[in-house]
């Protein structure tokens, strides 16, 4: 199974695996929880040491940005936007934090707010980092998204931002969404697990992307 892994002719899941699809689709959140779960912690840990004492920062819904929320700084000074209802009820729990919970139509399979009500909101914020994850990943051309509707979520968010920060676990890489939905001109900071190739990687950074790649 790692070997069939690392190359991405499947993807390895607790207790099974799961074909690579050419095209991103839609999954469910309680199921992509359990899908490279490992690699997302680690990724969110790396992810974590970006953020700065007093920074306002916008975490995407997700199961890669979701662990962060767990690991940020307590008692630093940091405001967490969000479209996510998960991440704000991890991070209100714990101490010296101000929340900012987007809100719109809840998305069932998602977790999250979506549509037009969160852009208009995003729209009039501005944020010092936006973290956000994708569907699938085409290193020498950007972030693809499994829907419209996600595609230009991200656009939203990353106008938002002075500094965007993709998380991407290693078997998004090669993963082929609806719409692209945000070039590489969009994103500053790549932050990958392990399974990512080093060929990808090495081509980021000599394309003038940050990489940083947690272990």
């Amino acid at each position: 199974l790692k070997y069939l892994e690392e190359h991405r002719m499947l993807l390895r899941t607790h207790g099974g695996a799961l074909p690579v699809k050419k095209v991103s689709q839609s999954t469910p959140y309680g199921q992509r929880l359990n899908i490279e779960a490992e690699e997302k912690i680690a990724i969110a840990k790396k992810a974590v040491q970006l953020v700065q004492p007093g920074d306002t920062i916008l975490l995407e819904g997700s199961t890669t940005t979701r662990p962060m929320a767990d690991f940020l700084p307590e008692n630093s000074g940091i405001t967490v936007v969000t479209n996510s209802p998960g991440i704000a009820n991890a991070v209100i729990i714990r101490e010296g934090f101000t929340v900012i919970l987007l809100g719109g139509k809840l998305d069932k399979d998602a977790q999250v707010a979506v549509g037009p009500i969160v852009i208009e909101q995003i729209a009039r914020m501005r944020v010092d980092k936006a973290f956000f994850s994708t569907s699938g990943f085409l290193y020498q051309r950007g972030a693809t998204s499994a829907s419209i509707e996600d595609a230009f979520m991200k656009k939203a968010f990353v106008a938002a931002a002075k500094q965007r920060i993709l998380l991407v676990t290693g078997a998004k890489f090669g993963q082929e969404g609806l719409m692209l939905s945000l070039p590489l001109s969009d994103i500053d900071t790549v932050v990958c697990g392990a399974g990512a190739i080093d060929s990808e990687v090495n081509w980021l950074a000599e394309n003038g992307i940050k990489v940083l790649r947690a272990e």
